[in-house]
């Protein structure tokens, strides 16, 4: 049905779905309609927005707990101390990606594949794949770069870089629960699915990095862009 009044919405992290109440408080500052009140509304809706993702997280933990028991990993010495090299290896090598908590899935991408998705969500004035289209996508990355920061993990609310791949619900914004996407960080990933911590947490920053690249170069045939697996 559609909701002719402001509503609240909650997730239950037990059975993974949402919980949609009446907002009287939401109501009345809409219908007040003076700027104040249009400001204090937008404020509410984004901590909506934020409790949201806040409280899906136990969920989301819980799937890539399961994820990394059902998706075993040989794991050598080089995986053990670097979990970039484990998401890597898990993205090329498994026969499916792990689920969102939304029930899509959560797919790793480019740092700059991540900005084309937003790019698409986002730019309606120019068709994917155009000219035009590139040249925002590749001058957004080269900002992205400068700035250190391609989006927030959901789980650590971490930046991440856009030197990484990311981990991006494929279903983008076109959900409640996550009506901005979803990320998750590579170190977050192989902390919950796979028990692996980096060892040394205090190192950050881009230098880092681009040290972690020589631990993935090392992992045979990766390939950020695993096949189509929606049928799996």
């Amino acid at each position: 049905p559609t909701c002719r009044v402001p509503v609240a919405v909650d997730f239950d992290p037990e059975t993974c779905c949402m919980r949609f109440t009446r907002d009287t408080e939401l109501m009345n500052l809409a219908e007040q309609g003076d700027e104040a009140s249009l400001r204090r509304a937008l404020i509410r809706s984004n901590e909506y927005r934020r409790r949201l993702i806040s409280q899906a997280q136990p969920a989301q933990i819980l799937i890539l707990n399961r994820y990394g028991e059902e998706n075993p990993l040989e794991m050598t010495d080089m995986l053990l101390a670097e979990p970039v090299a484990v998401a890597v290896k898990s993205a090329s090598t498994s026969s499916s990606w792990p689920r969102c908590v939304c029930g899509d899935q959560l797919q790793r991408v480019t740092g700059h594949e991540r900005v084309r998705h937003m790019c698409q969500r986002q730019i309606a004035f120019c068709t994917p794949g155009s000219r035009e289209f590139e040249s925002i996508v590749d001058r957004i990355f080269a900002e992205t770069r400068q700035s250190g920061n391609i989006a927030e993990c959901d789980l650590c609310e971490a930046p991440i870089s856009p030197v990484n791949g990311i981990w991006t619900c494929s279903n983008g914004d076109h959900t409640i629960l996550h009506a901005n996407a979803y990320d998750v960080c590579d170190l977050c990933f192989a902390r919950h699915a796979y028990s692996v911590e980096r060892q040394d947490p205090d190192t950050e920053g881009e230098d880092n990095d681009e040290e972690m690249q020589f631990a993935v170069e090392e992992i045979e045939d990766v390939d950020f862009e695993q096949p189509d697996l929606s049928d799996s």
